[in-house]
């Protein structure tokens, strides 16, 4: 009886050799060291990988992958404009928004970051399996890429880390989360936050979304109750508080005691 032949797996099934913070910082390298143009040579040693390597090729195809990069006739590779977007911005809004779409740029990331944007990603067993029949990608490589999705989509500030242990899809970056590559000689005033623009009043949330909370203010009993959107993680609190203290002027110029 003859051996079945196994299927050759297809490319662009398997995912990119490298996720998405090592290609951040990849192209950091290529921005600060060379302004954005780098030859093979040049980018062999970013790399650490020899020219003729397959990890070198498989690293500039992981790059090309994001699409933060173009390979001329030469060889050489020079940064694409959504990889300048993410190097030289012009604020952290363009720099955020240009990371999740490189992250959507592989069609697998963005097949389930459409599934589950806003929801709460699921246990690995069904993530695997939503893989494997939602994606079309091999039984072999399901893991490969919960792995990539995993660490490309926490590099791009798509992950919010609830209370209870559970991970909530984004539909929006947090950019205080996003692994983004910085030009360490920028000057200090190029790198201080940009001013937040004032934001457009909240709607109420249903009260089946919120949890209340009851705080002792003083020894004679008085009570304040305070009411958060369930699943606030505790960066989300420490930024509510800021805003709040921002927001009262005390009349001797310090902090309630």
């Amino acid at each position: 009886m003859a051996k079945k032949k196994r299927s050759r797996i297809g490319y662009g099934v398997k995912p990119p050799y490298i996720n998405l913070k090592e290609s951040l910082e990849i192209l950091r390298r290529i921005y600060d060291d060379a302004g954005g143009t780098v030859s093979n040579d040049q980018l062999s040693r970013i790399v650490g990988n020899t020219v003729g390597s397959s990890s070198f090729g498989l690293k500039i195809q992981a790059l090309k992958n994001y699409g933060l990069v173009a390979q001329d006739d030469s060889g050489r590779i020079t940064l694409s404009d959504l990889g300048r977007r993410i190097a030289a911005p012009i604020d952290t809004e363009q720099r955020s928004a240009a990371i999740k779409e490189a992250f959507l740029k592989l069609a697998t990331h963005k097949t389930l970051f459409d599934i589950w944007a806003g929801r709460i990603l699921p246990a690995e067993e069904f993530f695997l399996n939503t893989i494997r029949e939602r994606c079309d990608i091999p039984s072999e490589l399901t893991k490969r890429w919960r792995e990539s999705f995993m660490e490309s989509g926490r590099a791009a500030g798509l992950f919010q880390e609830r209370p209870d242990g559970k991970i909530q899809l984004r539909l929006e970056p947090d950019e205080e989360t996003i692994v983004a590559p910085q030009n360490d000689e920028a000057p200090a005033a190029a790198q201080s936050p940009i001013p937040a623009r004032r934001a457009a009043p909240a709607m109420p949330l249903p009260l089946s979304d919120v949890e209340r909370f009851q705080i002792p203010l003083t020894s004679e009993g008085k009570v304040g109750v305070i009411e958060l959107p369930k699943g606030w993680t505790q960066p989300d609190v420490k930024k509510m508080i800021h805003v709040i203290e921002a927001m009262f002027l005390w009349n001797d110029g310090s902090r309630p005691t």
